[in-house]
């Protein structure tokens, strides 16, 4: 029997999860840091992984983004900077460089605050009440829908500095599946358009469907089980006897990512349960001599 935690080819590159052998003649799917998502075409991103998910994060302060050396990555956004000669850059330059709210693999309500976060990626200071910013942005996916436009027309923001702006109250995110959220910046006389807009975030909410293996065991002997599409990071395992009717927990609140062992003396569903429910999976179990 091939060993426990050997690497199998991975069927879905790129989708932060790998296959490995468990030791009992199967795959099972696990979450890797190494399987990062295609590169989004931001220089001021990198693919990586978090919790079994792809994600884009911020490249390094300083990383080059552009063909001339006075673009530079800041914030996730692409920033013209020459501290000796800043007036060699624009004065003016703001752009969308994060989604504050809401945050992934998280459980989600119909009363979700969305926030962005705009940055100064200008050279110099910005007086926002002589250069107010309009914010446009929006969601696709399963409730698609384009927010009002907010605008910022009072403060100061110093160059690299930023501030967080809420762009819808209460958006509705009850149902499970995927949303896709833009945002970026509008402000007259900007002088780089390049870097106004956010790369897209996705936020899937999902919850997967269960895995066992084997499915069919002798009784007393140990199942595995797993979810492993599921996008929560924690839930709690239930199993029913009777075809789905009523369900009793078998865990406490456990890594959805770590596979979770059972010991079943007779055949059953098992689910996670959580702010969503996991399709089960089915257990069969027989008498062996």
């Amino acid at each position: 029997m091939t060993p426990s935690g050997t690497p199998v080819p991975d069927p879905i590159p790129g989708d932060c999860r790998s296959g490995e052998c468990n030791g009992a003649g199967a795959v099972r799917t696990v979450a890797s840091a190494t399987d990062v998502p295609p590169d989004d075409g931001n220089a001021c991103t990198v693919s990586a992984c978090a919790g079994g998910w792809p994600q884009q994060d911020p490249a390094p302060f300083q990383t080059a983004c552009r063909d001339t050396p006075l673009y530079r990555c800041a914030y996730g956004g692409c920033q013209c900077h020459d501290l000796q000669n800043p007036d060699l850059c624009s004065q003016l330059d703001l752009g969308v460089t994060q989604l504050v709210s809401p945050r992934p693999y998280s459980c989600y309500s119909g009363m979700e605050p969305v926030v962005v976060r705009i940055t100064n990626l200008a050279g110099l200071a910005i007086n926002l009440g002589t250069n107010p910013v309009a914010v446009t942005s929006g969601v696709s996916g399963v409730n698609p829908e384009q927010f009002s436009n907010v605008v910022i027309a009072s403060g100061t923001l110093s160059t690299g500095s930023y501030q967080d702006v809420q762009v819808r109250g209460a958006y509705n995110m009850a149902a499970p599946g995927e949303y896709r959220f833009v945002a970026t910046t509008n402000v007259t006389g900007d002088g780089d358009l390049l870097n106004d807009a956010m790369t897209t975030q996705v936020i899937r909410y999902q919850g997967g469907t269960a895995a066992a293996e084997p499915t069919t065991v002798c009784s007393g002997l140990p199942v595995e089980l797993t979810v492993p599409d599921t996008s929560l990071l924690t839930s709690v395992w239930n199993v029913s006897t009777n075809n789905g009717q009523t369900w009793t927990p078998v865990s406490a609140e456990v890594s959805t990512f770590a596979p979770f062992l059972v010991f079943p003396q007779q055949s059953a569903l098992y689910r996670t349960s959580s702010c969503l429910d996991s399709e089960p999976v089915a257990v069969t179990v027989t008498s062996c001599p």
